[in-house]
């Protein structure tokens, strides 16, 4: 029991030698009111009781349950010396290693901490303090958890997206991880689906984020394209939402007739493996080519050898 106790036993002594004092009868405080109050005998006293228990420890253990029972005033006087003291790293360290060796009292020491420290703008500041001097050591134990971990990026997340400058360190943190949360979403299917569903909803509202996803598209567009042609349900929706975008947005209709020029030979390549797709273009075409441009068809038909 010894080293469980030194981290407070200076404290607990001189407390015990007053507790003593207070719960004696009145005739033995009369005995102990003179030596106590005479600063020498005082401290006379309180280093012979310590020779005595450092000879006895199991009296220190005894003394202390008398202490932590019966004089709750004195037991906080205590505590209060002991939690000033735990500034100096030495002793601090010492309490870590005795708390470390008691995880019962090591979680309710943590817990309330916390729940004493919330609110208390101090109290934070020395919390985040010690969280990043010790971040990859506590990001170690975090992960170690499933269950502590998850609950923490939960509330961390709810937490922080309502707080300016937490939503720019998460920025700043998700774009120095991306690879590994890349590597980390894409191990989990529907994860991935969810993450992406949601992160395209919210970006349809903010038009900074419209960009930004048009660009990575625009950077990822070879590796995309593939990935799509893999699911013909994915292609086709995407084919047709895309044409009817483009139908809806006039700006956009110049670019697109200019690619599919470029791209002239290569789509009428495609669409001619189904004969029927390819009729159903070619007579699409040749009407609205009618309704729009007549001269320039009969034309086009001229050059072809077609006789009108």
């Amino acid at each position: 029991m010894r080293d469980e106790v030194r981290f407070i036993l200076f404290a607990a002594i001189t407390a015990a030698a007053l507790a003593v004092a207070c719960g004696a009868s009145t005739q033995k405080k009369a005995v102990l009111a003179p030596a106590m109050s005479n600063d020498a005998e005082r401290a006379t006293a309180f280093e012979a009781m310590l020779r005595l228990l450092d000879e006895h420890p199991e009296w220190t253990d005894e003394m202390y349950g008398v202490l932590r029972t019966k004089h709750l005033p004195t037991r906080h006087r205590v505590l209060a010396l002991a939690a000033a003291d735990l500034a100096h790293e030495d002793i601090a360290s010492e309490t870590g290693a005795l708390l470390a060796s008691n995880p019962a009292s090591l979680r309710q020491v943590l817990v309330s901490t916390v729940n004493a420290s919330y609110g208390n703008p101090a109290a934070h500041r020395a919390i985040n303090s010690a969280v990043t001097e010790r971040a990859a050591i506590m990001g170690d134990i975090l992960t170690d958890d499933p269950v502590a971990l998850h609950a923490t990026l939960v509330a961390a997340v709810d937490a922080g997206r309502l707080k300016p400058p937490a939503r720019r360190a998460m920025d700043a943190a998700m774009k120095q991880a991306h690879v590994a949360l890349g590597d980390i979403t894409t191990d989990e299917p529907e994860t991935l689906r969810v993450v992406m569903l949601g992160t395209v909803d919210a970006t349809t509202k903010k038009p900074l984020a419209r960009a930004a996803l048009a660009r990575a598209v625009e950077q990822r567009a070879d590796p995309l394209a593939r990935i799509v042609v893999e699911h013909d349900p994915t292609l086709a929706a995407l084919l047709r939402t895309t044409l009817h975008a483009v139908d809806e947005r006039q700006a956009s209709h110049a670019l697109f007739a200019s690619v599919m020029g470029q791209e002239t030979p290569l789509v009428v390549r495609i669409v001619a493996e189904d004969p029927k797709a390819l009729e159903g273009m070619l007579e699409a075409m040749l009407r609205t080519f009618a309704d729009h441009n007549a001269p320039a068809l009969a034309t086009l038909l001229r050059k072809l050898g077609v006789k009108i």
